[in-house]
């Protein structure tokens, strides 16, 4: 028999609420989902899947004219000039 678990919690208008979280087989101590296993990853695979989600913004000046936005170049001569 399934009984379900509640967390208590006061409202602001102080009234009681009950939110059952998950239902647990006291019997048996089993829960009603597995856990899986877990991925072995590198330690980059999680940089590289983010790195992956974002595209190059092609608006932005390069990298190496942030530090001193006064000299960013503005025509195709100027970024040439300046590197």
């Amino acid at each position: 028999m399934a009984t379900p678990l509640f967390i208590f919690f006061r409202s602001p208008l102080c009234r009681f609420y009950a939110l059952p979280i998950f239902h647990r087989n006291f019997h048996t101590g089993e829960l009603p989902f597995k856990i899986p296993a877990p991925i072995k990853r590198s330690s980059t695979d999680i940089l590289q899947a983010m790195a992956d989600t974002v595209k190059t913004d092609e608006n932005a000046p390069h990298f190496a004219y942030i530090d001193d936005t006064a000299t960013i170049p503005t025509t195709l001569l100027q970024r040439k000039n300046y590197l």
